[in-house]
């Protein structure tokens, strides 16, 4: 405990650099801060601890401004430590609304988004939204019913839910969207209602294959897909990107160019094709993928949708498979190719003169050399990197996407024997290593989680910052695949390190009510059949997959009769479907905002 003391007194030499005269903390004060430091005396306001005095002048003789800006320097483990054991130092942290902030949200991977928002409401936000997730304590609950046939594109952004409407045209051409229950907003006493929350539409005349918005810019991209045959037997697909206003399908006055078109060439027709589109801020990073018979045509494109100017490509001059993709920071995005044993992280440039280029590989990690990865999968998540808002942000807060974890489905194989796994990592996982060229998997194993499933889930939008959500108890392996009729619980993963460690020492208060069962997913051996390798003798035991991620695993005592489930900073929504698989209802679990006792 003295070296929190000592790191401290280190901090004296940044505190000097920043305390002026005009905050009342002038020469006299940072004197008599050295003096103190160098005199301290602690018995007298530590618990159980003693430290010689070596002068008369206590800890306290320090003016409390000046502990503040020292307990600035600190980080919220060391902090919540001092506090523990001085009673000074507790006094101190507690009457700072702005410090009590910092460490809430720092401990629950969130990020400060509006200013404007007065300090103690945005703790009071904070808080009650963090004790929601850990408890999986919904503030409010609503059901929204789907007033219309709806199609299969459906988007999860910004606190709004948007659905196709199915009109009967080949692809859709109408996009309804309906606002969800926020955490400020006023919802009286009511703790469960139905309701016949207003829809909205905006048409278009074009055909969306699909589609991606930033509700913070009033911003939502589409993809039109314009197939035509050239003269000399070949196919050019020209896949045409929109740039347009959420609110009302008009071109964006913030986008230069109202489309820009990406394209490629085939031997014959593509049998079908599909986009997977990200929005990060100022940019758009779109792969692209055409099905040719049983061979695939992949490629992936990144504009700036402000100017129209193309800033990169991947397999756009040679298309090659490409299985999928994640952001992982607002430049940087992780992309699985198949029949490899590697993800490869690619950079692009943000600047507005760079010319557009082929993006080059930038660090490989390697995944289990004992296994063939035949397919990976990533759809988990809203996009989150939204760092230039075109307009104010709609919240105080939101998550720290490079803190928050990153969820594949990954299909692996022996020579035998085929099965899948839910493989998690975080993304700060990925931008701390790579500066390496090549990273070993067996220098980044243990910072890996495999869960086993049977199959991949059927909806897209499960994970969110440090939460995965899914159906079913946690013995239950099956994805998200839920017979018809069955009615299971709501599961939470939740990797946030400071909740970890608060379940482990046992400070985290249960609600009294008893409906949740909270567990520890410890590290681990991960459950994955031996590989043809492990008959070699010679296989090395740090080449196989682990749990090396532990989580905190809270589950529903509750059943609910969901065929899917989705989340967002804020809600936990349940999806009702009909006997053709359309959605035909939305239950929204609110958490936080609004203090309630009621849990259902």
């Amino acid at each position: 405990m003295c070296g929190l003391v000592r790191r401290c007194a280190h901090a004296a030499n940044k505190v000097a650099s920043v305390v002026g005269s005009d905050e009342g903390l002038g020469r006299a004060a940072r004197a008599q801060f050295e003096v103190s430091l160098e005199h301290r005396r602690g018995a007298s306001t530590w618990f159980g601890a003693s430290i010689p005095p070596r002068s008369s002048m206590p800890l306290d003789s320090l003016p409390d401004e000046l502990w503040l800006r020292i307990f600035f320097f600190g980080d919220a483990l060391s902090l919540r430590a001092l506090a523990a054991v001085c009673r000074l130092f507790k006094s101190i942290i507690a009457e700072s609304r702005f410090l009590q902030l910092s460490l809430e949200l720092e401990e629950g991977g969130l990020r400060l988004l509006s200013p404007s928002t007065s300090s103690e409401e945005t703790l009071r936000l904070v808080r009650s939204s963090r004790r929601a997730w850990q408890t999986l304590s919904p503030s409010f609950r609503t059901s929204i019913a789907v007033p219309f046939v709806p199609g299969s594109l459906y988007e999860l952004s910004g606190g709004y839910f948007f659905l196709s409407v199915e009109t009967g045209a080949l692809r859709p051409r109408v996009i309804a969207y309906v606002r969800l229950p926020h955490i400020d907003d006023d919802l009286g006493d009511v703790d469960e209602v139905q309701t016949a929350a207003p829809w909205q539409s905006v048409q278009f005349n074009e055909d969306i294959i699909d589609f991606a918005i930033d509700v913070d810019q009033d911003f939502l991209c589409f993809v039109q897909h314009i197939p035509t045959q050239l003269p000399e037997g070949r196919f050019r697909q020209i896949y045409r990107v929109h740039f347009r206003q959420m609110s009302d399908g008009k071109p964006h006055p913030g986008a230069k160019e109202v489309a820009v078109e990406h394209v490629v060439e085939s031997d014959s027709p593509f049998a079908h094709v599909s986009v997977v589109i990200q929005v990060v801020g100022d940019h758009v990073v779109i792969m692209f993928s055409g099905r040719l018979n049983i061979a695939r045509l992949d490629s992936l494109a990144v504009w700036d949708w402000t100017t129209g100017q193309l800033k990169g490509t991947v397999g756009a001059s040679e298309p090659k498979s490409i299985h999928t993709f994640v952001m992982l920071s607002p430049c940087q995005f992780l992309l699985a190719p198949p029949a490899t044993r590697h993800l490869e992280v690619y950079r692009f440039d943000t600047s507005r003169t760079q010319p557009p280029t082929p993006l080059g590989c930038e660090a490989r990690f390697e995944l289990p050399p004992s296994y063939i990865v035949q397919t990976v999968i990533f759809r988990a998540e809203p996009a989150s990197f939204n760092s230039t808002p075109y307009t104010g942000p709609r919240r105080p807060f939101g998550v720290e996407p490079e803190k928050g974890i990153v969820s594949f489905t990954v299909q692996l194989a022996t020579q035998t024997e085929g099965f899948m796994r839910r493989f998690i990592a975080r993304r700060q996982t990925f931008l701390d290593y790579i500066a390496s060229e090549t990273v070993p998997w067996t220098a980044w194993r243990h910072l890996t989680r495999w869960d086993a499933i049977e199959w991949p889930p059927n909806w897209i939008c499960y994970t969110m910052g440090a939460r995965h959500v899914m159906l079913g108890s946690g013995d239950d392996a099956s994805g998200e695949i839920v017979a018809d009729g069955e009615e299971t619980p709501i599961r939470v993963q939740d990797f946030d390190p400071a909740l970890l460690r608060d379940v482990r020492s046992g400070r985290l208060g249960m609600p009294e009510d008893g409906n949740i069962e909270v567990h520890i997913r410890e590290a681990g051996t991960a459950d994955i059949p031996d590989s043809d390798a492990d008959e070699n003798e010679n296989e090395s035991e740090d080449a196989k997959p682990v749990q090396g991620l532990p989580c905190v695993e809270i589950t529903t005592k509750q059943t609910f009769d969901f065929a899917g489930i989705l989340l967002d900073e804020d809600r936990i929504i349940g999806l009702t479907v009909n006997a053709r698989g359309d959605i035909t209802d939305l239950d929204v679990f609110l958490m936080g905002g609004v203090r309630r006792e009621s849990t259902q």
